[in-house]
Formats: structure tokens, C-alpha cells, sequence
């Protein structure tokens, strides 16, 4: 007669299933880990996360949190931003001198090169203009006496 023998997997020891238990914990742990195990992949799925189950006044605060974390840019409301321009070889150079909680990432500007008492809507000239650590340069020097509107900021929080 022969006799029924267990089927080499079920006869392990104890050595065996602690070594492969660790093996088991050690791959898991030097494996890539992707996006969206232990964070959110972008803005979107960190809105939903943060607002699952949350009363709408949590939205301001969700949606701020989301934005810093993912360097959403979005406009700045313009009047609370210090800004200032003058002409240097040429160029105009546009310098913020107050960003608060914001990092200013770019303006749309109007200039003309007549007083803003004098100047007239076809007098201005659009200008999108970047920054980089609150100075932009806008590759048309002003001169005498002229003016400047912003249009709109945007930038991120920083």
C-alpha cells in the first residue's frame, strides 16, 4: 500500500513561515510605492478625499490645503498685492513688494507712455508678464511720463 504524502507546500516548518512572512513584509516595503497609497495624485482626488463626508464650510479649507499641495495657480485678487514699475535700459521692470501668503507667478498688465489722466483705451498695450522671485521684466522700456494698470494676478500659495 502506499502511503498518502502531504504535498511539499503544507510541510513547512516554522523557519520556513517566518522567513517567508518577513520576505512577504520586505517586499512589500522596497516596492515602488504608488501615487495615491499614502497621498492624493492630484487636486482633484485630494477635494474628494479631504471633503468625503464633510459639511460644505470645510471647502475653503480643503480647497486651500489642495492647492498648496499640488502648486495649483489660480487669481489673486489684485488690489492686495503691492506692486511698482520702472523703466531700466529698455525694459520694464515690475517689482512686488508685498506677496503675503502667495507666490505671484504672473500679472496682465496695460502700459502707455502718456500720464493715465491723458491716456485714452487705445493708448494701452497688453503685456503678460512672469515672476520669479517678485520682480518681471516686460521687454518695453516706458518712458517720461507714463502709466500702468494691472488687469489680474495669479499665482499659488506658497
Amino acid at each position: 500500500m502506499h502511503e498518502a504524502r502531504v504535498p511539499w507546500l503544507l510541510e513547512r516548518s516554522k523557519r520556513d513561515v517566518f522567513l517567508m512572512r518577513y520576505i512577504f513584509i520586505f517586499f512589500i516595503f522596497i516596492s515602488p510605492a504608488n501615487a495615491g497609497w499614502f497621498s492624493y495624485d492630484n487636486y482633484d482626488d485630494c477635494m474628494l478625499g479631504k471633503m468625503k463626508g464633510q459639511n460644505q464650510s470645510a471647502y475653503l479649507f480643503a480647497d486651500k490645503e489642495c492647492k498648496r499641495q499640488f502648486k495649483v495657480e489660480f487669481l489673486l485678487h489684485a488690489p492686495d498685492i503691492k506692486w511698482d514699475f520702472e523703466s531700466v535700459h529698455g525694459n520694464t521692470i515690475v517689482t512686488l513688494t508685498n506677496e503675503s501668503e502667495y507666490a505671484v507667478t504672473s500679472g496682465e498688465f496695460l502700459f502707455s507712455q502718456k500720464p493715465c489722466a491723458e491716456s485714452k483705451p487705445s493708448d494701452f498695450r497688453a503685456a503678460s508678464i512672469s515672476f520669479n522671485n517678485g520682480v518681471g521684466v516686460y521687454s518695453w522700456g516706458i518712458q517720461g511720463n507714463l502709466c500702468a494698470k494691472i488687469v489680474r494676478f495669479k499665482g499659488r500659495y506658497k
